[in-house]
């Protein structure tokens, strides 16, 4: 039987409450390294394929893995990160400095609000060609990442 694990990424230090410039350069703080270590350390055999997307901190944790199975092939695939919020105006803020825009974004409700430039909807983030099956994936990711963020699972725009 095949099996998929997802991993997140292991702590940033965005995460710990430090400023980042942006999403893709974001690194693990050596906390984040322990836990992609300790998460390498779970596998009881050698994965197949080891993919990460191209954000440093993804990346740096699923080096971790590929440091142990050396001979399992590691590639980086296009992913994308909802960029919700205008990326100019958010750089070099920590996470509690940008809440109050986090939370007025959500509140809104309006799957079709642009933040500003550089910023997604979150119907441009789910386009029309997209599949049922990815939707519902990116849904639980959001909301497995709210929860962790929030401690509450509840969002009000799916509501």
């Amino acid at each position: 039987m095949r099996q998929v694990r997802l991993i997140r990424h292991g702590e940033s230090a965005a995460n710990a409450g430090e400023a980042s410039l942006d999403h893709a350069t974001i690194p693990l703080t050596p906390k984040g390294v322990g836990q992609a270590y300790l998460m390498a350390c779970s596998f009881r055999s050698a994965p197949d394929l080891i993919v990460a997307s191209p954000f440093s901190r993804a990346a740096s944790t699923a080096m971790a893995t590929a440091a142990k199975f050396m001979a399992v092939p590691l590639e980086t695939w296009p992913t994308q990160e909802f960029t919700y919020l205008e990326p100019g105006r958010c750089a070099n803020m920590t996470v509690t400095q940008r809440r109050e825009w986090v939370d007025a974004y959500w509140s809104r409700s309006d799957p079709a609000f642009r933040d500003g430039p550089g910023a997604e909807s979150f119907l441009d983030f789910i386009y029309p060609g997209l599949s049922l099956c990815w939707i519902a994936l990116q849904i639980i990711l959001l909301k497995t990442s709210w929860y962790f963020r929030t401690g509450n699972l509840s969002m009000q725009w799916l509501g």
